[in-house]
C-alpha cells in the first residue's frame, strides 16, 4: 500500500487573473468515443491485478516507427511475456509482435522511442522491474535489434519505471534519462535514476551525478520542457511518497548549460506528495508551462490530499491552483495516468486522469474555470472493478481525422482504443516537424501559434506528460471555428533554427522543414534545376506534400520563393540565365525564352515582374555563354 502521510500546504495566487480569455461552453450534446481495438485489429490482453513483476502498471502508446506518417502502436504486458508492436496501416493494425525481432521480454514497465542513431528511425528504449532494460535499435521494415550491451546501457537491479528521450547538452544527440524507483531504504533496488549521454557513435555514458542530476528520489516519472524559454530543455521529477521523512518530494532540476541545479524549493514545484503521473503543458493558455500531477486519495477524506495543478508564470514560478479549476480530487481513489490534450479541438487543453479503480476522469477546459468532468458522457471512463486495476492511457490520431484518439492499457482486460468523436466537429492544424540531423525526430522543439485572436503553444516529448506513457510526437492544436493559423513559430531544439509561417490553412497535416531543407523539392540535399522547375511549376496555394516549396512561410508558393530559391542556387554554382539545366547559356536557352514571349510562366520570368519580356532577354543574352 501506497503511504498515507498528509502532505505540505499548498499556495494561494490570484489565478483567475492569468486567463487570457474564456471560451463558450460547448453548444450541443457530446459525441461520445467508441472503443474500436479489436476491428482496428490491436489485440492484446492485460495481466489480472495485482501484477506480481509489473510493479504499479505496465506501459503503452505512440511513435512513428516506420516513418510512414501516422502514429504506429507499442503495448507492454506481461500477457505471454511479450512487447506488443502494432504498424498503422491508415487507421487499421497489422500485429508485428512476434516478427519484429523483439522476442520473450518478461517484467517490462515503460518504453521511449527516438532515433538515438540519427539514422532517421525511432529505436525503442523498453524499461522493466527488477531485470535489465532494453535498447533495440530500429533496422527498418518493423525490425529490431538488441543493442543494450553494445551501447552501455546497463540497468541492473532497479525497479525502473519511466524513460524519456531529450538533447540536454545541446549538441544534436538525444540522450536518455530513466527513472529508478525504490520502496525504501532497505528494499529491493537501487535508487539513483540515470542519465546516459549520447556519445554519437552508438554508446552511450552514464553521468547523472557529475552534471547534478543524480536524485536518488522513488521517481516515477519525468518529463524534460524548456520552462524558461533559454533553449535548453529542463527536468521535472514525479516522485513518489514525497512524504515519507527524509523525501524531498517532487524535483525540479534547471538546465544550465548541460549541467543541473534543483530550483524546486524557489520555483514553487516542490511538491511533497504521493506523486505518480505527470502532465505537461500550456493549461491556461498564457504562454507558459503548466504541471499536474497525480496523488493517493484512497480512504483518506482528508481534502489536503490534492492532486496538485501548478501554473507557471513570467518569472519561471508556479502556483497551485487545483481548487480554482475543479481539479483537486478526480476520485476517492489512487490517481496514476494524467495528460493534457485537447480532447474537442476547441483550443484549450483539457485535463485526462486515470484513477486506479474508480471511473476515470475527463476535466474539460472551456478557457474559464472550473472544468467539467465529462468522462461518463464522453465514455472514456475506462475499465472499472476489483479484476484489475487502471494506469496508463496514451493519445495520437490513430486514424488521420484530425483528432486525438486515446489507447488505454489496464489490467485484467483487453488493451483498449477508444476513437474520438468530439473533435471531428471543430477545425485542427498539426505540425510535424522535420528534425534537423541528427536529431531527426525534433524532440525538444516547440511551437507557437495565434489563431482566431487566440494564442497556444506546445512542445515535442518522447515521454513523459503522462504515466508509463509516450503520446504522438506530431504537435496538435484544436482550433474551434477558426479555419486559418494567422502566425506559427517554430523553433527546432539545441539552440536551433526558428520558423515563422503565416496563414496556414487549418484541417492539415503539415510537414515543417527546416530553413535549410526549403527549397530542396526532392530530397537529394541540393539545389539543382530540378528544384527549381518543380517551384516554378507549384506557383498557388501550397498543398500537403508542397511545403517545401514554400521558402517564405506564407503558404503560398509564388516569385518571392522563387527569388529565395535564386540564393541557393546560384550559391550552389547554378546560373539563373541557364533557362534547360545543361549548364550553358546560349541558343537552346534563348529559344525557349522567346517561346514563352509575354506570358507569365516563372521559370522564364527572370526578373521576376510576372512577364517574360525585355528585361527577361537582357538577362540571357548577359548571361551568354
Amino acid at each position: 500500500m501506497k503511504s498515507s502521510h498528509r502532505r505540505g500546504g499548498r499556495m494561494c495566487g490570484a489565478i483567475i487573473a492569468t486567463i487570457a480569455s474564456a471560451a463558450p461552453a460547448l453548444a450541443g450534446d457530446i459525441a461520445p468515443y467508441t472503443e474500436e481495438a479489436v476491428a482496428r485489429g490491436i489485440v492484446m490482453q492485460g495481466i489480472t491485478f495485482p501484477p506480481q513483476t509489473g510493479f504499479y502498471g505496465f506501459g503503452c502508446g505512440f511513435s512513428d516507427l516506420d516513418n510512414d506518417g501516422d502514429p504506429d502502436v507499442v503495448v507492454l504486458t506481461n500477457d505471454a511475456l511479450r512487447v506488443g508492436i502494432f504498424e498503422n496501416v491508415g487507421g487499421t493494425f497489422i500485429d508485428r509482435t512476434l516478427t519484429c525481432g523483439i522476442p520473450s521480454l518478461d517484467s517490462p514497465s515503460s518504453f521511449a522511442a527516438g532515433d538515438y542513431d540519427g539514422d532517421g528511425d525511432r529505436d525503442l528504449f523498453v524499461t522493466r522491474v527488477l531485470k535489465p532494460s532494453k535498447l533495440y535499435r530500429n533496422d527498418g521494415n518493423f525490425q529490431f535489434v538488441d543493442v543494450s550491451v553494445a551501447a552501455g546501457i546497463l540497468q541492473v537491479n532497479r525497479i525502473s519505471k519511466a524513460a524519456s528521450w531529450t538533447d540536454y547538452n545541446n549538441d544534436g544527440w538525444i540522450d536518455l534519462y530513466v527513472c529508478n524507483y525504490r520502496f525504501a531504504p532497505g528494499g529491493p533496488g537501487a535508487s539513483d535514476n540515470h542519465l546516459y549521454r549520447n556519445n554519437g557513435n552508438g554508446t552511450f555514458t552514464q553521468l547523472s551525478a557529475s552534471v547534478g542530476l543524480n536524485s536518488d528520489s522513488p521517481t516515477l516519472e519525468c518529463v524534460w520542457t524548456d520552462y524558461d524559454n533559454d533553449g535548453d530543455l529542463d527536468v521535472y521529477l514525479s516522485n513518489d511518497r514525497g512524504v515519507t521523512p527524509g523525501d524531498p518530494g517532487n524535483e525540479f532540476f534547471r538546465n544550465d548549460g548541460g549541467v543541473f541545479t534543483e530550483i524546486g524549493a524557489s520555483n514553487g514545484t516542490q511538491i511533497q506528495l504521493d506523486s505518480m503521473g505527470l502532465a505537461c503543458g500550456d493549461f491556461n493558455r498564457d504562454g507558459h508551462i503548466d504541471f499536474y500531477m497525480t496523488n493517493t486519495t484512497f480512504d483518506v477524506p482528508d481534502p489536503e490530499w490534492d492532486f496538485p495543478l501548478l501554473l507557471g508564470g513570467k518569472r519561471g514560478n508556479f502556483v497551485e491552483a487545483q481548487d480554482v479549476w475543479g481539479v483537486d480530487q478526480p476520485s476517492p481513489d489512487w490517481g496514476w495516468g494524467c495528460s493534457f490534450f485537447d480532447w474537442n479541438n476547441d483550443g484549450w487543453l483539457d485535463l485526462y486522469v486515470v484513477n486506479m479503480f474508480e471511473p476515470n476522469s475527463l476535466f474539460q477546459n472551456t478557457g474559464a474555470p472550473p472544468t467539467t468532468n465529462v468522462a461518463a458522457a464522453a465514455n472514456i471512463t475506462g475499465s472499472s472493478g476489483a479484476k484489475g486495476a487502471k494506469y496508463c492511457a496514451a493519445v495520437a490520431d490513430v486514424d488521420g481525422d484530425g483528432d486525438l484518439d486515446m489507447l488505454n492499457n489496464d489490467q485484467g482486460t483487453a488493451v483498449t482504443l477508444h476513437i474520438n468523436h468530439e473533435g471531428e466537429k471543430r477545425s485542427y492544424v498539426r505540425f510535424r516537424v522535420v528534425g534537423v540531423w541528427p536529431n531527426t525526430g525534433a524532440i525538444g522543439a516547440s511551437a507557437r501559434i495565434v489563431a482566431g485572436g487566440a494564442s497556444q503553444m506546445q512542445e515535442i516529448y518522447a515521454g513523459g506528460n503522462g504515466y508509463l506513457v509516450q503520446n504522438e510526437e506530431i504537435i496538435h492544436f484544436g482550433l474551434g471555428d477558426a479555419t486559418v493559423v494567422d502566425s506559427a513559430t517554430i523553433r527546432w531544439p539545441s539552440n536551433g533554427p526558428t520558423r515563422q509561417l503565416t496563414s496556414v490553412p487549418a484541417s492539415h497535416t503539415w510537414l515543417i522543414w527546416p530553413p535549410a531543407s526549403l527549397g530542396d523539392t526532392d530530397g537529394d540535399a541540393d539545389f539543382d534545376f530540378t528544384d527549381r522547375a518543380a517551384i516554378a511549376s507549384s506557383f498557388g496555394a501550397v498543398t500537403p506534400g508542397e511545403e517545401r516549396f514554400d521558402l517564405d512561410g506564407d503558404f503560398e508558393v509564388d516569385a518571392a520563393d522563387l527569388a529565395a530559391f535564386r540564393l541557393k542556387y546560384e550559391a550552389a554554382g547554378f546560373r539563373w540565365a541557364d533557362l534547360d539545366g545543361d549548364g550553358v547559356v546560349g541558343g537552346a536557352d534563348l529559344g525557349l525564352l522567346l517561346g514563352a514571349w509575354g506570358s507569365a510562366n516563372p521559370l522564364y520570368d527572370l526578373d521576376g515582374d510576372g512577364l517574360v519580356l525585355g528585361s527577361d532577354l537582357g538577362i540571357v543574352l548577359g548571361g551568354w555563354g
